[in-house]
């Protein structure tokens, strides 16, 4: 569709295709006869033979050329400065000649400044550019206040109005992806879209108000095809793709999907279009039968199309999702299971019927069973074979499985536990970008080290005090920010770096005249009236005031001219595409568009004052002779210098997350306002006092808050959820309650930035991904190995598999919990909150997360003795893999503790865990580095943000409550990763696969290679390109330290969240259980049975307990001795018998000790700190591991109450003790209710059971009590064993 002028409320498309003539022909070419053609082509006028010259049409023809005539002539005066009327009549009966005056012809000239008064359709007074509005959020991008009430819709219909939503939701949702010039096209465009919507009016809709979103959706659909028929072409191309073609495509097609659904729905009830299609049929929209025809059919071809790709896109995304998917696939998995399966099969030549990770679950070894050993074997081959992950397999897989999830799989296990590969897939896919995005994270806070020690030295204050570090860089300003409740925007406070204007004086002043100027020239409220307003003159008085403001008070920004000029050729390069005869009509809708855009740019960015050009809007800054700041006049240079290098990094991030809802000012692209993190408990103290800290912490502790990062974003879109990948620190926190330590904050955002870049290059994967699993079919296998039949098509004669929808598997719930949890950013489910329905306020999450850190400090502060079981506990399972030799030696171990205990400057495990809580800005420790450098403590982004403070306030956190468990857990996390990295000496080699040396000429291991570098940043040996003779993958090594976290210690960190660990019920029935899982899965396996392929550590692991009844059943079954079976076992499970043989050691060990130390707790003579000490540990040491092998302890921990659940039970009962206490010093005869009568633990006869009672709520004393008296807590677990 050709642009289309609009003047004095006339728009007809006759007037392009004469316009565009003058415009595109230069003066002295130009030719009456041309343009009458031009005219004549319209359909409005004729040449008639008989007066020898071009006339009107008869009657209504001859009605609308006129009002095209005179439009045309008023446009000759105001616009193209003819000076007269280009076209002149008179009249001949009931027709009217027309004749061009050759003299105006000539000299008609439109300049760029002249666009501003140019009126057509598709303009609007809003820049393009303009981000969705949310609350708090200014009108930064807009150039004059009058748009505010572009937003506002009177009166206007749901049909309209749900299209206007859904292209708002388009837009948001290109809008954050990083921006390219395919993303600002398609977002100019959809912002022409939605400003002209806005403009219909209810009870007066035209026809053609709706034809450029037929329009933009035709073009859409068209797209889509395209793409699709273009993927279809390279099918047999994409074995050569390069992974970042594969990805690409993916993403196009995903985002291509997102579009159609933006508009598109299979259920009419939720589609935008056929609610367009339906509003269309009724009476109440004007205009004729043949236009209503025209739109109509235009639409439905749009629905078929929208429709096709919305069938066809995932077979054509399949092939390229299953070998994207495929390169996370470690190829250790494969050799694993081939080797396993060579093993049985050269047992079987040796007339041995082994089993190695069979699957007793599976429908098909029942009939094995009844064939005898050899078919189990066979069945057993045959399960390892399908086990193996090719690009056929994850291809067949994403159509169709008959793999099942089970349901305490579902809620239980972390993603890559789960028996679906597609899901341990993803769950790869997203480790390797966190990864990456956790170095850049870590680079960034080096980057900024040096730099923030020498501004803190200079300024000689405390970094626990971040407003007067701080105060040379930050300013608080008044700034415009829109209402959504009001509708209007209004001056708020807002902390912000200093800039070099005063920007409080610049919108003060700003507001102020524009006020005026509504007021003065009646500026219209409806913002369907603004059209005709300035094609009036008081809108042309109101023009020429702004334009007077802007010229007094603005000044044009640096390369202001090169921005119009090409704004300038972008025009006339978009004229010369659309009236090229090749141009395809649907080529020429989309270029109109895109003409309008450039055209309102050029009007909202130029205007003339007095005959002079005068920049505004985007282009135009406050004037710093009328608005000079002192403040950053007077900036000292070494603040200056410093506040510059953080907003080069906030700048630089700001950049990766695309649209946001950061303020910003109209001439900038990015925001000065510092990141939307609200200021700690302690950093609130010190600035307001107790009772606001207090305040400001209760409320964060228990609502929801803006700024919480627990919940994502969801949004809904064409009556669907509309998932986005989360920005956090975007909103506006209040200038009281933001926090003021910024190098804190820009840090925190850059890590935000890099995970949203990091995710935002997955979309593609992860969106297709969901798709093909919840398209997928299930199917059921028979014992006979057959898929089950579908029974009515059997009835009927037909062999027809029975195919399930998938939809809402297990599998599927469990691959969107990942989903939700780690790359939308949900952790926590708010669904259906009771608590929040009932209070208004209060979050159930939010009071389970209290519930949580009470029980924790209430039970785990003081309690060194919970420590010491846990170190034991741990390190005994570190041992375990030592004997076993998966991962590393015990050897490797015993030298990386020996290196662990060094590295804790003299005090071992306690000083790791002390350096740990007050690492200065960036650590100088090696330890420390690397650990951090290795995700070691699974903590991805969680670390970031806590480098500035002084040691002091950084051991005033709630971490240092538990400095005895983080001890424990630094010591044994670290000894893993060193013996991990021990285990490669010799194996790292460079890009020419020679083995790399360290400094004593002996083959490094990873100590060895992790290095320091520029800003004092410790990584790996840049020399370091292949381990073992395959390229380096740092994200491998990550995810096997990872997966063996898992296997010795319990679930920890974001990523591994299961589904039950994101409500607030289960968070609490899981509390102090999460060893529990991946406890009982290292021992008894998965819920498929049989092996496990773990692409997270790239092993094929089973159960050690598996493994040891394997060994039995083998022994009976061929009527073997053990060591005939142990000679053909497979390495993986010759592994498993260390580990079960090392832990049944370990546990006879501590029976044996148990009984002894046992039996000396009630022996005065023996009475020892010591022995108490001793025989606590070991008796629950026995007793947890017991818990997998004695039904009775398992069903103890299964059926005790939720952990959680224990503090309120503490507070209950010490609200009952000082009720006694209270009665009984009125008088009351309840001493037995009051006074212990007898000793009772740590308490003597006559002590009151409130002390208890107090001691037990008091954080740090009940943990603290219980250390004392271990003897006291050694009975609770021999009483228990009895």
């Amino acid at each position: 569709m050709a642009c289309k002028y609009t003047f004095n409320g006339v728009s007809a498309p006759e007037l392009d295709s004469v316009l565009q003539y003058i415009e595109d022909t230069e003066g002295g070419s130009r030719t009456p006869l041309a343009l009458m053609q031009k005219f004549e082509d319209t359909g409005l006028v004729q040449f008639d033979p008989s007066v020898g010259s071009y006339v009107t049409l008869a009657n209504e023809g001859g009605e609308e050329a006129m009002k095209v005539i005179a439009a045309i002539n008023q446009m000759t005066i105001d616009v193209f400065r003819g000076g007269k009327p280009l076209f002149l009549t008179e009249s001949l009966g009931n027709l009217k000649r027309v004749r061009v005056s050759n003299d105006v012809l000539a000299k008609m000239i439109i300049l760029p400044e002249d666009f501003n008064d140019a009126k057509d359709v598709d303009s609007n007074k809003t820049p393009m550019n303009t981000p969705e509005k949310e609350e708090g959020q200014a009108e930064d991008d807009t150039t004059e206040l009058e748009d505010e009430n572009n937003d506002t819709r009177e009166n206007a219909d749901l049909v309209t109005d749900r299209i206007i939503v859904s292209i708002e939701y388009e837009i948001s949702r290109i809008g954050r992806i990083p921006e390219t010039d395919r993303t600002r096209k398609q977002v100019a465009d959809m912002q022409v879209l939605k400003r002209n919507l806005k403009k219909v009016k209810d009870k007066h809709q035209k026809i053609s108000d709706y034809f450029d979103f037929v329009d933009y959706v035709a073009q859409v659909s068209k797209q889509g095809t395209k793409l699709i028929q273009n993927i279809e072409m390279r099918v047999d191309e994409v074995d050569r793709m390069s992974e970042a073609e594969k990805m690409q495509t993916l993403q196009d097609i995903s985002s291509l999907k997102e579009s159609i659904d933006s508009f598109y729905n299979n259920d009419d009830k939720k589609s935008v279009l056929a609610l367009l299609e339906t509003k269309l049929l009724r009476e109440g929209v004007q205009g004729t039968a043949a236009e209503k025809t025209f739109l109509l059919e235009k639409l439905q071809q749009a629905v078929v199309g929208m429709r096709a790709v919305n069938n066809q896109y995932l077979d054509n995304a399949i092939p390229v999702l299953a070998r994207t998917l495929h390169s996370f696939a470690p190829i250790e998995i494969n050799q694993q299971l081939d080797a396993q399966v060579k093993n049985l099969k050269d047992n079987m030549d040796k007339g041995l019927f082994l089993t190695s990770g069979l699957s007793r679950l599976d429908g098909r070894f029942i009939k094995a069973k009844a064939k005898g050993r050899r078919a189990v074997t066979e069945l057993n081959i045959k399960q390892l074979q399908e086990k193996r992950i090719g690009i056929e397999e994850i291809e067949n897989e994403l159509r169709e499985t008959h793999n099942k999830v089970s349901w305490f799989s579902m809620w239980t296990d972390p993603a890559v536990y789960s028996s679906d590969s597609i899901t341990k897939l993803i769950a790869a896919a997203v480790r390797d970008k966190l990864v990456k995005a956790n170095d850049d994270s870590i680079e960034v806070k080096y980057s900024l080290k040096d730099a923030f020690r020498k501004f803190r030295d200079w300024k000689g204050v405390s970094e626990d005090k971040p407003d007067k570090l701080y105060e040379d860089i930050y300013e608080t300003v008044m700034r415009p920010m829109y209402n959504p409740d009001t509708k209007q925007t209004e001056l708020k406070e807002v902390v912000q770096f200093v800039q070099e204007a005063n920007m409080t004086k610049f919108y003060k002043n700003r507001d102020t005249a524009y006020k005026k100027f509504r007021e003065e020239y009646k500026y219209p409220e409806d913002p369907t009236q603004l059209d005709e307003y300035f094609d009036g003159p008081l809108g042309k008085a109101y023009m020429e005031a702004t334009a007077e403001w802007y010229a007094e008070n603005t000044e044009k920004i640096e390369g202001a001219e090169t921005v119009e000029r090409e704004l300038i050729r972008r025009r006339i390069t978009l004229f010369q595409q659309i009236n090229n005869p090749d141009t395809s009509i649907a080529e020429r809708q989309a270029l109109s568009i895109e003409i309008n855009d450039v055209t309102s740019k050029l009007r909202n960015s130029v205007r003339r004052y007095q005959g002079k050009k005068v920049y505004i809007g985007n282009l135009a800054k406050p004037k710093i002779s009328v608005y000079e700041n002192p403040k950053f006049t007077n900036m000292p240079a070494e603040a200056k210098e410093y506040m510059d290098l953080l907003l080069n990094v906030y700048h630089d991030t700001q950049r990766m997350i695309g649209r946001n809802p950061l303020l910003r000012d109209q001439f900038s692209d990015v925001s000065y306002a510092f990141p939307g993190v609200r200021k700690s408990g302690y950093d609130a103290y010190y600035e307001k006092g107790f009772k606001n800290a207090a305040s400001n912490m209760i409320g964060d502790a228990f609502t929801a808050q803006e700024t919480d990062t627990e919940f994502g974003e969801l949004r809904r879109a064409n009556g669907e959820p509309l998932k986005m990948i989360p920005q956090y620190y975007v909103n506006h926190v209040p200038a009281a309650l933001v926090s003021k330590d910024i190098t804190n904050s820009i840090i925190k955002f850059a890590d935000m930035a890099h995970r949203y870049r990091a995710k935002s290059e997955l979309t593609g994967l992860v969106n297709l991904t969901r798709s093909a699993m919840i398209s997928r079919s299930q199917l059921q296998m028979a014992s006979t190995g057959d898929y089950l039949k579908d029974g009515i098509a059997k009835r009927a004669g037909i062999d027809l598999v029975d195919r399930q929808s998938a939809a809402n598997s297990n599998a599927v719930k469990q691959f969107e919990s990942f989903i939700d949890n780690v790359f939308y950013g949900q952790s926590m489910i708010r669904k259906d909150d009771v608590v929040s329905r009932i209070t208004g306020k209060l979050d159930s999450n939010k009071l389970s997360q209290v519930a949580g850190t009470i029980t924790a400090v209430t039970a785990l502060a003081g309690n060194w003795i919970q420590a010491g079981n846990q170190i034991i506990l741990d390190s005994t399972m570190n041992s375990s893999e030592g004997w076993a030799g998966q991962y590393y030696s015990r050897a490797d171990l015993l030298w990386a503790r020996g290196k662990t205990y060094r590295a804790g400057a003299g005090l071992g495990l306690l000083g790791n865990a002390a350096e740990g809580l007050s690492d200065p800005f960036a650590t100088d420790n090696k330890l420390h580095a690397l650990m951090e450098w290795a995700d070691a403590l699974q903590e991805f982004g969680g670390q970031f943000g806590k480098e500035t403070g002084s040691a002091l306030k950084k051991k005033m956190s709630l971490d240092t409550a538990f400095i005895a468990q983080h001890a424990a857990e630094f010591q044994t996390t670290a000894e893993r990763l060193l013996a991990m990295g021990r285990a490669y000496k010799g194996k790292f080699q460079d890009s020419k696969g020679n083995v790399i040396l360290n400094e004593n000429g002996k083959p490094a291991d990873m100590w060895d290679l992790f290095v320091k570098g520029k800003n004092g940043q410790y990584s790996l040996d840049k020399r370091v390109a292949k381990l073992n003779g395959r390229k380096w993958n740092k994200a491998e090594f990550v995810g096997r330290l990872h997966g063996l976290n898992k296997k010795t210690n319990q679930l920890k960190g974001n990523v591994d969240k299961p589904l039950i660990n994101r409500h607030a019920l289960g968070r609490m029935l899981m509390f102090f259980r999460n060893y529990f899982v991946p406890g009982y899965r290292k021992r008894f396996g998965f819920g498929s049975g049989g092996i496990h392929t773990d692409i997270e550590s790239g092993q094929v692991i089973e159960g050690y307990y598996q493994t040891f009844f394997n060994v039995m059943s083998n022994a009976w079954h061929n009527k073997s001795d053990l060591r005939s079976v142990y000679a053909g076992m497979s390495k993986t499970e010759k592994q498993n018998m260390m580990r079960f043989m090392h832990e049944q050691g370990f546990v006879w060990m501590l029976s044996m000790l148990g009984t002894i130390v046992g039996g000396m707790l009630d022996d005065d003579d023996m009475e020892s700190y010591a022995v108490d000490f001793m025989a606590y540990q070991a008796l629950r040491l026995h007793s947890e591991m017991r818990a997998y092998t004695n039904p009775i302890e398992f069903a103890r921990i299964l059926s005790s109450p939720s952990a959680v659940s224990t503090p309120i039970k503490n507070w209950w009962q010490l609200f009952g003790a000082t009720k006694n206490l209270g009665l009984y010093y009125l008088g009351a005869d309840n001493e037995e209710d009051v006074l212990y009568q007898r000793r009772s633990g740590r308490f003597q006869k006559g002590d009151k059971k409130w002390n208890k009672e107090f001691l037990d709520v008091f954080p740090g004393a009940a943990g603290t009590f219980k250390s004392l008296d271990p003897a006291q807590a050694a009975k609770f677990y021999q009483l228990d064993s009895k």
